[in-house]
């Protein structure tokens, strides 16, 4: 994977679990003692940061490091793809597990019916 697409892929779930933890860019900049300008642009995937600022990053988004860094399953055709789960994951996290079982149930039949 080239760096630029790296720095992107990192800036993409940098701003998905900030959204997640519903902080604002300046917000979770001030928890890292950092500038807004900075999470913008390691959102935009223009700038790259430090392996110490991340760690900070993934401290005040309640993430481990290792969930910050891990790069999408899909790329390419599939970004699509990739971009719905990681909103249905989302969606889900606030959900109880009755409905969870009934919606995993749901998507298993529809899944055979397309078979």
């Amino acid at each position: 994977m080239k760096q630029s697409n790296i720095r992107r892929e990192f800036g993409l779930r940098v701003q998905f679990f900030r959204k997640r933890n519903s902080l604002t860019q300046a917000e979770l900049a001030e928890k890292i003692e950092r500038t807004e300008d900075t999470i913008s642009n390691i959102e935009r995937g223009i700038s790259g940061t430090s392996i110490e600022t991340a760690a900070r990053i993934a401290d005040s988004l309640k993430v481990s490091l290792s969930d910050l860094c891990d790069m999408p399953i899909f790329s390419g055709r599939n970004r699509e793809k990739s971009e719905l789960i990681k909103e249905m994951v989302a969606i889900a996290l606030d959900q109880d597990t009755a409905l969870l079982k009934a919606f995993l149930e749901h998507i298993r039949n529809l899944s055979e019916i397309r078979g």
